[in-house]
């Protein structure tokens, strides 16, 4: 209670502040038109954010955004050439930096839910973008990209599977029937990749299929759920084939990519952004693309990973008759990624996983943590990249998602990933490294973001049992799981 009185009287002490000469006096709007500028109007929009995120807030929500207004004014102060004139752009930049800041502070945040609060801002501001310059239909914006139809079926099926809390869930992995837990998520897995599989079919037997786009944010299953409903594809339909285009192989020389540097105990540490949609050449794979649909060959293009850098060797692509494409790329819902292809000829499928469990507090898990742990367990199985580097890039992952969800309700159909028995299986499997990573991310402020998701992830860890080798060894080959884990039928050894 005390410590929540200290941060409302900060907040309060904060919407006190008196602006100096220095703060600027006029924006630039995206027309051109120049307008004064008023502080007030920042603190409406955070304000907006905050109501849309927080239920229950630390503090009133209008001394909240107070706080962050005079934030963002201080950020534009320490930025900005001139104090005189700002584009709109810019003030929004500094919102962004402000509202990611407040991670740092854990416990001391402003905000309830310092992420929530930092992404809504994101997908707020992105989202109405898109629909500006024409690349999302105004039907499909909402600032709340969560699919609900899906999030509600997972939520009522977890409750009805006594899944849904920390307590809940270590019952069946101390009951030692957890194996009947992880056959009904399987079957349930099943079930929506069927759903899918005839909707392709309608498309196939309509005679309109030219493409199967496959989006997501990172480390949502996308390979192995692709795999397992083309598989029910094949069955109906033994006489379409699905080709698979390998679109990382379409991203530019690193030195056109965008490029962060921490310091991380006195030493400099770059790390290069994929993660926005103009890391593709997205001019280039859109020639391929319109020839593809011609019926003609392209030379694919290669890409050295560790070099950054297009190797010049090129592989020879052609789609034959009963032939449909299959693109998996994060950004494949962008229209400008895949404009070449007729809307009509295309199947879009989203993927993520919707983690619904709550722990002793009622604190929910975060759906973006659970992608966080797949990766950081699959990236050093099969790329060899150290957890820490995983941790300390997510951030950039984040902020790359704000170019992925606005698009959630544009795609043909939802398939949620999310495994109720994956985090036990997930804990075994990274806390011992995250306990060693912490004293790193503690003591570097460049790495404020990954040292909040790594307390954030221990608290929930504390509550939960860990899986055994022998639980583990009832998860199924097939299992979307397994793409990170390792095991998985889809992969080669």
């Amino acid at each position: 209670m005390e410590k929540a009185r200290n941060i409302e009287a900060r907040g309060h002490q904060a919407g006190e502040k008196k602006m100096t000469s220095g703060t600027p006096r006029t924006i630039t709007k995206r027309n051109g038109s120049v307008v004064p500028f008023d502080k007030a109007r920042i603190q409406h929009v955070i304000k907006k954010a905050i109501l849309a995120v927080e239920q229950k807030p630390k503090m009133d929500p209008e001394k909240e955004a107070a706080h962050f207004a005079d934030e963002v004014v201080s950020e534009l102060r320490r930025t900005c050439s001139s104090a005189d004139a700002l584009h709109v752009e810019h003030v929004q930049d500094a919102i962004v930096q402000v509202l990611h800041r407040d991670l740092a502070l854990g416990e001391e945040s402003f905000s309830s839910k310092p992420e929530s609060l930092w992404m809504a801002y994101m997908l707020y501001r992105e989202g109405h973008c898109l629909v500006r310059n024409g690349s999302l239909k105004p039907e499909h914006f909402s600032p709340d990209t969560r699919p609900k139809e899906r999030l509600e079926e997972r939520r009522a099926w977890n409750r009805e599977h006594d899944c849904d809390t920390t307590r809940g869930l270590n019952d069946w992995f101390r009951g030692g029937n957890v194996v009947e837990l992880i056959r009904a998520a399987e079957e349930r897995i099943s079930g929506q990749l069927t759903e899918v599989a005839h909707k392709i079919g309608d498309m196939i037997t309509e005679g309109r299929l030219r493409a199967v786009l496959i989006t997501g944010p990172t480390s949502s299953g996308k390979t192995s759920t692709s795999r397992k409903a083309l598989r029910y594809l094949s069955e109906a339909h033994p006489d379409v084939r699905f080709k698979p285009l390998e679109v990382d192989m379409y991203f530019r020389d690193n030195k056109f990519t965008e490029k962060f540097q921490y310091n991380v105990d006195g030493q400099a540490i770059t790390d290069v952004n994929f993660e926005l949609p103009e890391t593709y050449d997205i001019a280039l794979l859109n020639e391929h693309l319109a020839a593809l649909m011609e019926g003609k060959t392209v030379m694919a293009p290669h890409y050295n990973f560790k070099g950054g850098v297009r190797t010049g060797e090129t592989t020879p692509f052609s789609l034959a008759p009963g032939e449909v494409l299959l693109l998996d790329c994060m950004h494949a819902l962008s229209p400008q990624l895949t404009a070449a292809i007729p809307t009509e000829n295309k199947f879009k499928l989203y993927i993520e996983p919707l983690t619904v469990l709550s722990d002793h507090d009622g604190r929910p898990a975060y759906f973006t943590d659970v992608r966080l742990l797949r990766r950081m367990i699959r990236d050093v199985r099969t790329r060899g990249y150290p957890m820490a580097n995983t941790l300390w890039h997510w951030h950039l992952v984040r902020k790359g998602e704000r170019f992925i969800l606005p698009y959630v309700h544009s795609a043909d159909m939802v398939v949620d990933t999310g495994l109720p028995y994956e985090m036990p299986m997930l804990k075994t499997h990274v806390r011992d490294e995250l306990l060693k990573l912490l004293p790193l991310f503690e003591r570097n402020a460049d790495l404020f973001d990954g040292h909040a998701r790594i307390r954030r992830i221990l608290r929930l860890f504390r509550q939960l049992r860990s899986a055994t080798p022998y639980q583990e060894a009832f998860v199924p080959p097939d299992s979307i799981l397994r793409e990170f884990i390792g095991g998985s039928a889809f992969f080669e050894k």
